[in-house]
């Protein structure tokens, strides 16, 4: 090999790791236990809906654990388990007697869906890796908390 085919290939693979993104981020998923999601300071609230059903609104302060809050879904399963729906809900105050500082997400759906619903809260922990808390619906359905 002479000395320029030697520096081209130098030079083309200098270029591909400056220029690599690497998108090896893992999400390491688990439920949220009720008593858990207490200490985060994670509140789950529902009230009518007309129609359309009930809303599920989670609040939260982006404070301790939830400091590095990055996205939280919405997911929906069938009766086996299979996700159905999945979308990314908008952080903000939703309602505007909120107080200060709290942030929230919220969705609405017809009671009988309500069991097959869940929130999903990912949280950043360090630059290639996620927590995801699991938030199944169900499971804060009888929690005193859970006002219409």
């Amino acid at each position: 090999m002479n000395a320029t085919t030697n520096f081209l290939k130098a030079a083309a693979a200098a270029l591909l790791i400056m220029t690599s993104n690497p998108c090896l981020a893992l999400i390491s998923i688990r439920n949220l236990p009720e008593i858990e999601a207490e200490k985060m300071g994670l509140t789950i609230k529902r009230r009518l809906n007309g129609d359309a059903g009930e809303w599920v609104r989670l609040e939260f302060l982006k404070q301790g654990s939830l400091k590095n809050l990055a996205y939280v879904e919405f997911h929906l399963k069938d009766a086996h388990g299979k996700q159905l729906l999945s979308a990314k809900l908008p952080i903000e105050p939703v309602d505007p007697n909120q107080p200060d500082g709290i942030q929230s997400v919220q969705f609405s759906a017809l009671p009988s869906q309500l069991e097959s619903c869940s929130f999903f809260i990912v949280i950043s922990d360090s630059p290639r890796g996620h927590i995801g808390y699991l938030l199944n619906i169900k499971d804060y359905l009888n929690r005193k908390n859970l006002n219409k």
